[in-house]
Formats: C-alpha cells, structure tokens, sequence
C-alpha cells in the first residue's frame, strides 16, 4: 500500500510514487543528506538551500522525497566529495 506525505495545508504530494528500491535509495539519500548538513551546524533550511543550489534545482524541486535513483546518488557523491575535501584541508 503506497504511503504518501502531502504539503502541509494542502492534499498535494510531498514526493512521487516509487517502488521498493526506489524508496530504499530516498532512505539512504536522506541519512546521507541530513548528517551532511548537521555535521557542518546548517539548519535544516540551509541544508536544503545548498542542495538546491549544488543539484541547480528551484527550492520548490529540491526534496529527495521527488528524487529518483540517478539524482540520489548524485547528492550522495555530493555529500562524499565535500566530507573527502574537508578532510584532505584537516590534513593540510
């Protein structure tokens, strides 16, 4: 049975229907995602901000919930090159 979250206020979607694997990548994507912007101090917002900004997608389109597999990975490897180029500065 599908399982849908919708904008507050309204009965539109947060996201779009996804298959089993699909949602398995979103889950991954968002423990990725949401250590990545609490580990540098962001608030949720400019977590969101920097990933618009990184993936150059409107605020409005810039939820994982509407991501597919290929934009998924896209901001896991976003997430990993930061953290691998905060680290070579650490060793520096």
């Amino acid at each position: 049975m599908p399982v849908w979250a919708v904008i507050k206020g309204s009965t539109r979607p947060l996201g779009n229907l996804a298959n089993e694997a699909l949602r398995m990548k979103r889950m991954e994507t968002h423990q990725v995602f949401d250590s990545f912007w609490k580990e540098r101090g962001m608030s949720r917002t400019q977590g969101y901000k920097w990933m618009a900004k990184k993936l150059r997608l409107s605020e409005e389109l810039a939820h994982i919930g509407g991501f597919e597999m290929d934009r998924c990975q896209k901001l896991i490897r976003l997430c990993e090159k930061e953290r691998n180029k905060e680290k070579k500065k650490e060793t520096a």
